[in-house]
């Protein structure tokens, strides 16, 4: 039996028990419980609920170093280019690059910490 089913249950159950106040009262209880327990799975379970809170609270990005030989004309080594990739630490989407961060992941919306001196290393 689904939930609504059990409700078009409840609501005949009630019409046909208008001499009967405690059990009328205990359908209409049940019947109420019934469709808030409806309204919180349109919400989200508390899994879900738990898990959205958890990416409200900052974490420090993760770094990846990457490095470019910088060539000059002739094809010979000059330098190197380090580029710092920031890392979202929920999802390793890339959330910055060097000292530019965003304030959210775009991939999975993790809050990210913008305070650099404490990132996490890989």
């Amino acid at each position: 039996m689904t939930e609504s089913e059990a409700r078009l249950i409840l609501d005949v159950r009630i019409s046909r028990f208008d001499h009967a106040g405690d059990v009328n009262e205990a359908l209409e209880i049940a019947k109420q419980a019934l469709e808030e327990i409806q309204q919180y799975r349109e919400i989200g379970t508390v899994e879900e609920c738990r898990e959205a809170v958890e990416k409200q609270k900052p974490k420090a990005p993760k770094d990846s170093l990457k490095i470019k030989p910088v060539i000059d004309g002739n094809g010979a080594y000059v330098d190197a280019d380090m580029t710092v990739y920031l890392l979202c630490p929920n999802c390793g989407e890339m959330v910055g690059i060097d000292e530019n961060v965003d304030k959210f992941c775009r991939e999975c919306g993790q809050a990210i910490d913008e305070n650099l001196e404490e990132m996490e290393d890989e």
